[in-house]
C-alpha cells in the first residue's frame, strides 16, 4: 500500500524554505527602480501620445467633413 497522507496539515506538512535576507532586499530594490522607470517613461511619453490621438481625431472629423460638403455638391 501506498504513504498514507495527512490532511490535517497544509500541503501535507511540507513547508517551502524562506528567501534569504538578501533576495528580499533586491527583490525590493529591483521593483523600486522598475516602477520609477516605468512612471518617467509615462510622463515623458503620454502628453505626446495624446496629443497624436487628438490630431488623428481631428483630421478624421475633417475628412467626414469634406466627404458630406462632396456629396453635398453632388446632389
Amino acid at each position: 500500500m501506498g504513504k498514507r497522507f495527512d490532511y490535517t496539515k497544509p500541503y501535507n506538512g511540507y513547508v517551502p524554505p524562506q528567501p534569504s535576507r538578501s533576495t528580499r532586499i533586491m527583490t525590493r530594490t529591483m521593483g523600486t527602480v522598475f516602477w520609477f522607470f516605468i512612471m518617467l517613461r509615462t510622463k515623458q511619453d503620454l502628453p505626446r501620445r495624446i496629443k497624436s490621438h487628438w490630431e488623428a481625431k481631428r483630421e478624421e472629423e475633417e475628412e467626414e467633413e469634406a466627404l458630406e460638403k462632396e456629396g453635398a455638391e453632388l446632389f
